[in-house]
């Protein structure tokens, strides 16, 4: 963003050379008493830092009001040294979703813990009005208890999981506690970007007929032949039987890669399809 648009934010951070102050300096000069507190702090001059949440404009920008600035200081005992990374630790978060209380605010998962163990997060309002400029706006930084709890609720509120490339190997190094079909959707490679808790369902047929399989197996694989819908299990621990290949009905085509083959014939054979394999 132009500095000119910035000077429409906070025209004290705006130098007549059209430098801008960084949002380190403004913490310092916060903390110094000479910050004018009825401007924001800015944080960035864009939100390039989450653009994988799809719903983010990312060239806006990022602001951030004194009064959380101080709140994070004073009530979740997080330092201004720690908040003025705020863009870098945006920028390596491991993950982000919709907020259950607040429909325009994401809670974001920084790739960082307290010394408790707690992961901690940061609240960004999305698209928040500022006379005739459009900002997002991070609303608090704070360490999270029982965060795998916080998860499951939002999830089970079919609120909107947001990927990127770091969120896999963080769920497998953190979040064992979470529900398989949820691992399942944070780590597989079905899931690019995002996610809901209805489209999971939908996909791994969470009924009560297929409930029994979910402790066992591990979708791998998907395809669309004919019409039909094939899905591709893994077994989580039985080596004996590494595969069950089912259809959309439900229907076992096969349990172990040796029948794999047999059984496609004889689909094939049974719906007159002129196929080989």
């Amino acid at each position: 963003m132009e500095s000119i648009d910035i000077k429409k934010i906070n025209k004290n951070i705006v130098h007549d050379d059209g430098t801008i102050d960084s949002f380190e300096q403004q913490l310092i000069d916060l903390s110094g008493g000479v910050f004018d507190t009825q401007y924001p702090l800015i944080v960035d001059g864009n939100t390039t830092c989450l653009s994988y949440i799809d719903e983010i404009d990312e060239n806006i920008p990022l602001i951030m009001n004194v009064s959380t600035a101080v709140k994070i200081r004073e009530k979740h005992d997080i330092g201004f040294a720690y908040v003025s990374r705020c863009t870098s630790l945006l920028k390596k978060s491991v993950l982000a979703f919709d907020s259950i209380k607040y429909k325009s605010s994401k809670v974001v998962v920084l790739d960082d813990f307290t010394d408790d163990g707690n992961p901690i997060v940061a609240i960004c309002r999305l698209n928040k009005q500022i006379g005739c400029v459009y900002v997002n706006e991070i609303n608090s930084i704070y360490d999270r208890q029982r965060f795998s709890n916080y998860m499951i609720n939002a999830y089970n509120a079919n609120c909107t999981f947001y990927k990127n490339e770091k969120t896999e190997h963080y769920i497998t190094s953190h979040w064992s506690q979470l529900p398989d079909d949820m691992i399942y959707a944070l780590s597989t490679e079905n899931y690019k970007h995002s996610f809901t808790k209805n489209q999971v369902e939908q996909d791994l047929l969470l009924n009560v007929e297929f409930s029994d399989y979910l402790g066992y197996w591990k979708m791998i694989d998907q395809t669309e032949s004919n019409g039909s819908i094939y899905y591709c299990f893994e077994s989580k621990n039985d080596s004996s039987y590494p595969f069950l290949v089912v259809d959309e009905d439900l229907n076992v085509l096969c349990e172990s890669f040796d029948e794999l083959e047999i059984a496609v014939e004889n689909y094939l054979s049974a719906n007159e399809l002129d196929m080989s394999i």
